[in-house]
């Protein structure tokens, strides 16, 4: 029996799954990350109970996995002493740990919370973190730094400021992805100028450490009609623009919208400076929005949510639109799950022909079930395409 705090889940070269998360299996008061490797047919390379990857601290929480240039897998962790630090270890496809003792990045008077990682060049990784002061209600930046593939720091002792300015709440944690060229794009929220609203901001770091934008990000919309929460981004590498969308609420949070907006490479809103209402918020209305995912391919920018109703079971829909923010799909949204029992934890891929494939949790048949659906570039569900 083990109880868990978060895991992560990816898939090698080789279509194996690399999974990691925390548990309690060494004892009640020891949370510690274990990794496994699962083939197509089930087998655990790296044997039935997983590689641990720990270091000897009590609570180790949010791991995170990528596979690196070099195919070696590198993770990343919180650990938590005195203050939160962020634990790293680097493992081979066998299952040896390349590093004898994991890496620690710490401070002396700043907690390190909520590491994601990209791949970047030369078996390197971009490690992106939250950088908050010693209290639960300190100042909460977000800094960048490079691992190299002997585990050294590449950007300095402190690494690069994406948010310098400390007006993120402390338990948030951006998005993090790849930009397809060994950088990384990070999309957040904060409310730097204090009007209790919060709004969506946007940065990419390349492989050399260059910021596009000016330290603190690009602003996605400049409307201050209401908040924006729970930011998605999806990236077209071949023109470097990244489309965004976001859950609108009115100031008082009691209606739910949904908006988007396209970022140029230079950082222009290509989708006016409010950017592009999706779902209006409407007064009185009882949809909430949860769990938004986005995808780029084909040409077209996909976003998919988990849609709750007062008195009614939620659903799971999504929507397509074109380069200039035009719907594409018949009728506008698809439904992918019909309103039959509750709906959690919804994840999402995106195949190399552009199949869109989803899991959630679903309580139709028991307390927990584990569903499945795909979706391909026309909006027509199960008929994944292939060339």
């Amino acid at each position: 029996e083990a109880w868990l705090t978060d895991y992560d889940l990816i898939a090698d070269v080789n279509n194996n799954a690399i999974l990691v998360f925390s548990d309690i299996r060494t004892g009640p008061n020891f949370q510690k990350p274990v990794a496994y490797k699962i083939n197509p047919s089930g087998e655990f390379l790296w044997g039935p109970n997983g590689i641990d990857i720990s270091t000897p601290d009590e609570f180790q929480s949010s791991p995170k996995a990528v596979e690196l240039s070099d195919g070696n897998i590198a993770f990343a962790w919180m650990t938590a002493g005195t203050l939160t630090g962020i634990a790293l270890q680097k493992v081979s496809p066998a299952g040896v740990k390349l590093w004898n003792n994991p890496i620690i990045i710490s401070g002396t008077e700043q907690n390190y919370d909520y590491p994601s990682l990209i791949k970047s060049d030369n078996g390197s990784f971009i490690l992106i973190h939250n950088l908050r002061g010693a209290t639960m209600f300190s100042p909460c930046k977000i800094k960048a730094q490079k691992i190299a593939s002997d585990g050294t720091k590449q950007w300095g002792e402190n690494g690069i400021a994406i948010q310098d300015n400390g007006t993120m709440q402390f338990f948030y944690s951006p998005e993090v992805i790849s930009d397809k060229n060994n950088g990384a794009i990070i999309v957040w929220i904060d409310d730097r100028d204090g009007n209790q609203l919060s709004s969506v901001f946007l940065q990419r770091v390349s492989s050399t450490g260059i910021l596009s934008f000016a330290i603190d990000g690009i602003e996605a919309s400049t409307s201050i009609s209401g908040n924006k929460f729970l930011p998605t981004i999806s990236f077209d590498a071949a023109v470097s623009e990244c489309y965004i969308f976001w859950r609108d609420t009115d100031p008082d949070q009691n209606w739910d919208g949904i908006s988007g907006q396209r970022i140029s490479s230079t950082g222009e809103r290509l989708w006016g400076s409010s950017g592009k209402v999706i779902i209006p918020v409407v007064p009185q209305s009882t949809n909430t929005i949860r769990n938004l995912v986005s995808h780029y391919g084909d040409s077209k920018t996909f976003t998919f949510f988990i849609e709750d109703s007062a008195n009614v079971m939620p659903a799971i829909k999504g929507f397509a639109l074109d380069n200039n923010g035009n719907f594409v799909w018949n009728g506008n949204f698809i439904t992918l799950s019909k309103r039959t029992q509750d709906k959690l934890q919804m994840v999402s891929v995106i195949d190399q022909f552009n199949n869109m494939k989803f899991a959630w949790s679903d309580k139709r048949l028991d307390e927990s079930g584990i569903y499945a659906q795909d979706i391909n570039t026309y909006g027509q569900l199960g008929q994944s395409g292939v060339p």
